[in-house]
Parts: structure tokens; sequence; C-alpha cells
């Protein structure tokens, strides 16, 4: 649980070889910077050939604040799994997972002129599943090669015009929904 404004907090969480991860954080906040780390990277580096089970779940109830988070993978695992709440405006979410097999992401959005970016990448078995309702919202999402694609984006709005772009990639099984 976290309160507060104008803080900058980087949570790295690192897997043996036989190990687990799990990262659950609640925040009422405004204007900070969070960065969330499973099995590292962007740029606090490790990996090491991270294998195991992430998750993630960000609830966030403030403005302007800016989250990337990164669930890494480069072994054999099938983890990542990542949810994210998200109540308030002008906040700008960049949500990554990587290589291997696994991937699933859950992203809601409530509030006005929030950006997301979505990068699940390589070796298939992503999903992707992005509602957001208010005005003048902006999603970039890019799911990559390997097939096993899927997403489901949802913008319910007043008025306000939205920009989507979706990219999903390479070695076929796409499916969309927006």
């Amino acid at each position: 649980d976290h309160a507060g404004d104008n803080n900058n907090i980087t949570i790295r969480q690192a897997v043996g070889p036989t190990g687990r991860s799990r990262m659950t954080i609640y925040t009422h906040c405004d204007s900070n910077t969070l960065n969330l780390n499973q099995g590292y990277n962007s740029n606090g580096t490790f990996d090491a050939v991270d294998s195991n089970n992430h998750y993630l779940n960000l609830h966030l109830t403030g403005n302007s604040n800016n989250i990337t988070t990164v669930q890494k993978d480069s072994g054999s695992g099938a983890g990542q799994y990542m949810e994210s709440t998200i109540s308030g405006s002008n906040n700008m979410l960049d949500l990554r997972q990587s290589n291997a097999s696994g991937k699933i992401m859950f992203t809601n959005v409530n509030g006005s002129s929030n950006s997301v970016t979505a990068n699940q990448k390589d070796g298939g078995q992503h999903y992707l599943d992005i509602k957001l309702i208010g005005n003048g919202h902006s999603v970039t999402a890019v799911q990559q090669n390997g097939g096993n694609h899927a997403a489901t984006i949802d913008l319910t709005n007043s008025g306000g015009a939205s920009t989507v772009n979706m990219t999903q990639q390479g070695s076929t099984a796409q499916t969309y929904s927006i």
C-alpha cells in the first residue's frame, strides 16, 4: 500500500530457479513515477534467464502518474499475468511482458486523457484485454510473433475521441475485437 504524491518508486522482484513471484500494489497518489519489474530489466538488468510464475496486480487511484511495469521471462517458464486497475486522468502506462509463453494482460482505466502502451512480445500465447472509460485516451498495443495473439480493446466515452494503434504480427493466429 502506498499513499503520497511526487514520489519515484522502483520495485524489482527477482526469482530463483524454483521460485515464485507475486506483486500487489495499492496506491492513491498524484504525479508519481512507478517502475515495477518482475525478473527485472528496464533497465535494472538481472534476468539471468528468469523463469517463473509472475503475477502483478496494480490498483492506482490518482492523476498524472507515470507507470512502467515489466514482467520478463526469457526462460522456459509460463509466468506473466498482469492486471491493472487505474482510476484517474492524465496517467501514462507502459505495460510490458516478454518472451516465452504465458502472457495475459487485463487493463481497466477510468478517467480521461490516459495513455496506455502494452507490449507483450514474442513466443506466442498472448492475450490482451484493455477497457477504457472516459475521453481522449491513447492506446498503443503490440503483441508480436509466435501466433496465439487475441486482443480486446473496449473504449467507452461521452463524446471525446480516443486513438488506438494495434499490431499483432506473425505466425498466424490473430484475433481482434475493438
